[in-house]
């Protein structure tokens, strides 16, 4: 599985491929723990990630591909 730096901010992230830089994915924070993903391979998908998570961002990410 590929590697993705991620970039952003404020609930909204993006994966990006750390050697071209574009953008693979987006991760969006829908609050309550759920998160809105567009993984690499184009699929939607919504994870949730527990309160006690530290970097939930990081956490979707990891998830859906990215890290």
């Amino acid at each position: 599985m590929p590697t993705y730096d991620v970039e952003g901010g404020a609930g909204f992230y993006f994966l990006v491929d750390p050697r071209t830089r574009d953008i693979r994915g987006t991760l969006v924070d829908l609050g309550d723990g759920w998160w809105r993903c567009r993984t690499p391979r184009g699929d939607t998908r919504e994870v949730f990630v527990p309160s006690n998570v530290t970097e939930p961002w990081k956490n979707a990410a990891e998830r859906v591909g990215g890290s």
